[in-house]
């Protein structure tokens, strides 16, 4: 069909099909560890902190390094999941979707990701 058409004319034999454009460039991306070093310094707390979890426990720094991970760092939840001790990629999803909504609505909080996500980014070489 249509599709098949336009990825053998447009998109070119060495593209992976299934993955979209603006992916398959190269970006660039923070580190898990520059992540972890970066909230840890901002929160106050170790790397080690940010990396346990509990059930029930209030870690906004953890939330904090999650989204950024996910966002800035390109990390898959499934990786995320592994760096931070979590069970399964299911409740990273479920923390960065809470994370969103408290960022909509704390400006203090956006603010501060916002910084701290210059801050990464500034240790990323182009």
């Amino acid at each position: 069909g249509f599709k098949e058409w336009v990825y053998d004319n447009w998109k070119g034999k060495n593209t992976k099909k299934g993955i979209p454009l603006r992916d398959q460039r190269m970006c660039e991306r923070a580190t898990i560890k520059t992540v972890l070093e970066s909230v840890g310094h901002a929160w106050n707390v170790s790397v080690k902190d940010l990396r346990m979890g509990g059930r029930f426990q209030e870690n906004p720094g953890r939330k904090m390094a999650i989204y950024l991970m996910r966002h800035f760092g390109g990390s898959s939840q499934e990786e995320i999941a592994r760096c931070m001790k979590a069970r399964n990629g299911a409740i990273i999803a479920k923390v960065l979707e809470r994370y969103k909504r408290e960022l909509d609505g704390n400006r203090h909080l956006r603010k501060m990701t916002a910084d701290l996500a210059n801050q990464v980014m500034s240790y990323v070489k182009p």
